[in-house]
C-alpha cells in the first residue's frame, strides 16, 4: 500500500517504503466486495478512502486510525518489489497481562510449540490445544477454534518455532491463555527480518519433555508419575503452566474457603452472580430466576512429608466426587458454602493419581483424577484426620438459602465471606 498522511482528510502522495507502520482499514461486504479486487501479498495505491478513529474491540495494530473503504474507494495495483508480505507487531509473555486489560487487542506471538493436541472437542466445539514458550521460557496455551483447528492440525508439531497473529488474549482459572479468531494465521520456521537472532534463541532453547505441556491420555499421566516432593525442589518460576502427575491423598479441605460459587446461567455468560434488593442479579444479564452452581474447593495434598496447595475446579471436583454441584448444592441440600459436605470429607485420605497443573502463587489445579492400579491401599493412618460428621446439614434438601453474604475481598468472586473465622 502507497505511504499516504492525513491532512484534512484529503490523501497525499508520497514515496512507497519498503519498511513502515501498518494501519487497519474496514469495509461494508454489503456495500462493496474486496474479494474480487484485492489479493494477498500484491501491492495497491489506494485512494478514495475516509479515516475514523481506531476500533474499540479486536484492534490488530495499534495506530491512531482506521481506514474505511466506501464505494469510492479504489485500488491501483502497483509493481513493487522488496516490500515484506508479513507485517508482525510481536509481544513478550511479560507483557501479555499489561494488554489484556487495556480494549481488546489482537497481538501477535514469536514462540516455540512444546507440545499440541489432538483435535478435541469441549462443549459441542471443535478445538486444538497448543502449549509454547517465548525466549523466556514462560509458558502459555493456544486455542485453536473449529476450522481453524483443523486447517492447522496438520501444520503445527513440537518443537516448530512459529509466528501467530490475531490472537485474542483470554483468561481462564486466573491464567492468561491466547485464542484465534478469524483472522489467524500460523507461519512455520519463517524467516522474519529483524528477528533472525530471536528465532535462533528459541530453536536453541533445550527440549523438555513433551508431557509436561498437556497430558493426552490416561497412559501418558500413568507413565509420567512423578513426586509431590520432585515437584517442590523446582523453581516456581520454571514450572510455571507446567502439568504434573502425582501419587497423593487429600490431606484436608479448607472449610474456612468458599467450596462453591453461584454463578450466571447464561451460556455465553458464566459470570458471578449476587442478590440486589433481594433479587437475584447478574452484572451482565440482569435479574435471574437462579443460578447455578460450579465447585471451587480449595485443599491440601500430601504425600510423605510433602504438601501441596491444589483448587479443584468444577470439572475436576465433579470427576472426583461423581457428583455435579448442583445436585450436592439444590437435591442434597448442602447450602452452607462454608461447611464441607459429608461426600467431599469421605475424600480425604485415599490416595489417588492426580494430574494439576502448577500456577505462580506457589498452588496447583487439578486436571483430572484416577484411580491407582495395582496397590490401592489409602494412606489415611498416616494423615491427622477430622472425624467425619454423621449426618447431612441441617438444611433441608432442595432448599436454597434465600441470601448469601456479599464476598468483602472480591466483588466479582463468590456471593459469601472468604475470611478465615
Amino acid at each position: 500500500m502507497e505511504d499516504q498522511g492525513i491532512q484534512d482528510l484529503v490523501p497525499f502522495k508520497g514515496p512507497i517504503p519498503i519498511t513502515g507502520h501498518a494501519i487497519e482499514a474496514k469495509v461494508d461486504t454489503r456495500k462493496k466486495r474486496l474479494d474480487l479486487q484485492v489479493f494477498l501479498y500484491r501491492c495497491y495505491r489506494v485512494t478514495g478512502y475516509a479515516v475514523d478513529p481506531p476500533l474499540g474491540f479486536c484492534q490488530v495494530v495499534d495506530a491512531p486510525a482506521t481506514i474505511v473503504i466506501g464505494d469510492r474507494t479504489v485500488f491501483q495495483p502497483v509493481d513493487v518489489s522488496g516490500i515484506p508480505k508479513q507485517y508482525f507487531n510481536f509481544i513478550r509473555n511479560e507483557d501479555l497481562k499489561e494488554k489484556s486489560e487495556q480494549i481488546e487487542f489482537l497481538i501477535d506471538y514469536l514462540c516455540r510449540i512444546e507440545n499440541c493436541s489432538t483435535i478435541m472437542k469441549r462443549k459441542d466445539n471443535n478445538m486444538l490445544k497448543m502449549w509454547v514458550i517465548d525466549e523466556s521460557e514462560r509458558v502459555i496455551e493456544i486455542t485453536l477454534w473449529e476450522n481453524i483447528a483443523y486447517t492447522y492440525a496438520n501444520v503445527v508439531a513440537p518443537w516448530k518455532v512459529v509466528a501467530v497473529s490475531s490472537l485474542k488474549i483470554t483468561k481462564f482459572q486466573d491464567s492468561l491463555q491466547l485464542e484465534s479468531t478469524s483472522a489467524i494465521t500460523i507461519d512455520v520456521d519463517l524467516a522474519i527480518e529483524g528477528y533472525t537472532d530471536n528465532i535462533k534463541r528459541l530453536k536453541d532453547i533445550p527440549k523438555k519433555d513433551t508431557i509436561s505441556f498437556g497430558f493426552q491420555t490416561e497412559d501418558d499421566i500413568r507413565s509420567n508419575i512423578t513426586t509431590l516432593a520432585n515437584v517442590l525442589s523446582k523453581d516456581p518460576a520454571s514450572v510455571h503452566n507446567h502439568r504434573f502427575a502425582c501419587i497423593a491423598a487429600i490431606k484436608e479441605i479448607h472449610g474456612y474457603r468458599t467450596w462453591y460459587s453461584s454463578r450466571c446461567p447464561g451460556s455465553q455468560c458464566n459470570d458471578t452472580v449476587r442478590y440486589e434488593d433481594d433479587r437475584l442479579m447478574c452484572k451482565q444479564c440482569g435479574y435471574l430466576e437462579k443460578p447455578t452452581y460450579r465447585y471451587c474447593v480449595n485443599a491440601t495434598l500430601c504425600s510423605d512429608k510433602s504438601t501441596l496447595p491444589v483448587v479443584f475446579f468444577d470439572s475436576a471436583m465433579t470427576q472426583i466426587l461423581g457428583i455435579d454441584c448442583e445436585t450436592l448444592v439444590v437435591r442434597e441440600g448442602y447450602t452452607d458454602s462454608k461447611v464441607v459436605p459429608k461426600p467431599m470429607l469421605a475424600l480425604i485420605g485415599k490416595e489417588k493419581i492426580f494430574s494439576f497443573c502448577m500456577k505462580q502463587n506457589d498452588d496447583a489445579h487439578i486436571q483430572q483424577t484416577l484411580e491407582v492400579k495395582g496397590s490401592a491401599a489409602t494412606v489415611a493412618n498416616k494423615l491427622p484426620l477430622e472425624d467425619l460428621p454423621s449426618t447431612a446439614p441441617a438444611t433441608p434438601v432442595g432448599k436454597i438459602l434465600a441470601k448469601h453474604r456479599r464476598s468483602e475481598d472480591d466483588l466479582d468472586g463468590p456471593l459469601i465471606s472468604n475470611k478465615k473465622p
